[in-house]
């Protein structure tokens, strides 16, 4: 086979076409191949388009919900909320969550606290997950 960037080129492209699946809005590349015998001898060329439009969501891994003494909270909120991970074939994805921090971890009224986790990738598609954190009162003997 050989590949032409147009359909009247009389120089074949050095290698097949790509196309990046890194990009952020639907993108199309047309090129075009022909079959060569044995004999050299190159048949007609056919037009082939590339097309990238995810339409996909991104994977989201979310962390287990957490329970966690309310007296060193902060350090475990922390860690928790970094270890979900997000991936799309198309791109970087961009991982964001709801989590606020309470003004005081052992008075939360419900004492659970919701956190929702959103991955979204560069064709706007979005996976939320939503996970609970439950701050629990441990109280030290003396």
């Amino acid at each position: 086979m050989r590949w032409y960037a147009t359909a009247t080129d009389t120089t074949p492209l050095a290698a097949a076409p790509t196309i990046s699946t890194q990009v952020a809005n639907s993108t199309s590349q047309t090129a075009y191949v022909s079959q060569v015998s044995a004999a050299g001898c190159e048949g007609g060329r056919a037009a082939i388009t590339l097309v990238v439009n995810d339409a996909t969501p991104p994977t989201l891994n979310a962390p287990a919900p957490l329970v966690v003494d309310c007296h060193n909270a902060a350090a475990n909120i922390n860690t928790w909320l970094n270890s979900a991970t997000a991936t799309d074939s198309c791109g970087t994805v961009t991982l964001t969550n709801t989590y606020s921090t309470p003004a005081d971890f052992c008075n939360v009224p419900s004492g659970t606290l919701t956190v929702s986790f959103v991955a979204k990738d560069p064709f706007g598609n979005t996976t939320t997950q939503t996970r609970t954190i439950t701050l629990i009162n441990i109280k030290s003997r003396k």
